[in-house]
C-alpha cells in the first residue's frame, strides 16, 4: 500500500476538555488509486488529511506513505484546501512558479514548467492576471496547476471544489478526473458531496460521526475513463448511491 493508516487515533485538548477525533482508523490506499472520504461535518476527516500531509502527529497508531512512517512535514505530497493558496500580490504564473522555486529550481525552467501546467487546466491566456482578476472557477484551476506542477506522487484534496456552483464542480471535477488519468497520481480526496465522491473515485470511504471511524467502504466499479457528466445515469451509481446513503444518513442525523 502506498498510504496505509493503522489504527490511528487523534485527540485534542480543547477548554480544558479531551476531544477525540479519531479512534482506531485503518486504511490502506494503492498507488494510484483515488479514495474518497466522506461523512458528517467534524468527523476527522481533515484531520486525516493532516496526518498524512504530517501537519499532525496521530495520538496513537502509525501513518506510513510509500513505506514510512510520516515524521514531520511530508514533502511528497500536495495538498489542496478548499481555501487556495494563491497569493494576491503574485501573478497566476508567479503563484504557479513558486513552489518550484522554494525546491530550488531555475527560474527559467520553473517558468516553463508553470506555463505548461497553465495551459493544461485551461489558463494559458491568464499567465499575468492576478488571482483578484479570475473567476472562483479559474482560481481554482491556478490552485490546482500550483499543486500539479512539482510533481507530488499523492494529493491530498480537502473540499477543494466545496464553495463553487454545480455546474462548475461538475467542469473541475471532470478534469481532475482527466489528470489524475494521465497522471496515476495518489488521490485522498475529502467531499461532503457524495454524488461527486462516487463519479471520481476507485473506493468510497464512510467515517461516522466523531469520534471518526470507517463504517463503510464501497468499491466503485464504473469504469474509466469516466464521464462526470454522464455517470450519474448509470443504474450502478444509482444503486451504490443508496447504498452508500444508507451508511452515511443517519451520521448526518446524528451529528445534526
Amino acid at each position: 500500500m502506498h498510504v496505509e493508516v493503522t489504527k490511528a487515533k487523534k485527540s485534542f485538548t480543547a477548554r480544558g476538555r479531551v476531544v477525540e477525533a479519531l479512534r482506531e482508523v485503518s486504511l490502506g490506499v494503492a498507488r494510484g488509486e483515488f479514495v474518497a472520504l466522506v461523512g458528517p461535518s467534524g468527523c476527522g476527516k481533515s484531520t486525516l488529511l493532516n496526518m498524512v500531509a504530517g501537519l499532525a502527529a496521530p495520538t496513537s497508531g502509525a501513518i506510513l506513505h510509500g513505506g514510512r512512517p510520516v515524521e514531520g512535514v511530508n514533502r511528497s505530497v500536495g495538498y489542496m484546501t478548499q481555501a487556495d493558496a494563491l497569493l494576491p500580490w503574485r501573478t497566476a504564473e508567479a503563484n504557479v512558479m513558486l513552489p518550484l522555486l522554494l525546491r530550488g529550481t531555475g527560474r527559467a525552467d520553473a517558468r516553463a514548467r508553470a506555463r505548461g501546467q497553465l495551459e493544461r487546466v485551461g489558463l494559458a491566456g491568464f499567465l499575468d492576471a492576478y488571482p483578484r482578476e479570475l473567476s472562483g472557477g479559474m482560481r481554482k484551476r491556478a490552485a490546482l496547476a500550483q499543486l500539479l506542477v512539482y510533481e507530488p506522487d499523492t494529493l491530498l484534496l480537502d473540499e477543494p471544489f466545496g464553495a463553487l456552483d454545480a455546474q462548475l464542480k461538475l467542469v473541475l471535477a471532470q478534469e481532475l478526473a482527466t489528470l489524475h488519468a494521465r497522471t496515476g497520481q495518489t488521490v485522498l480526496f475529502v467531499t461532503h458531496d457524495l454524488g461527486e465522491a462516487i463519479a471520481l473515485a476507485d473506493r468510497v470511504v464512510v467515517f461516522s460521526g466523531r469520534p471518526g471511524r470507517i463504517k463503510a467502504v464501497e468499491r466503485v466499479d464504473l469504469g474509466r475513463p469516466r464521464d462526470m457528466f454522464r455517470a450519474r445515469f448509470e443504474p450502478a451509481f444509482q444503486a451504490l448511491y443508496e447504498r452508500l446513503w444508507a451508511a452515511l444518513a443517519p451520521e448526518i442525523g446524528a451529528a445534526a
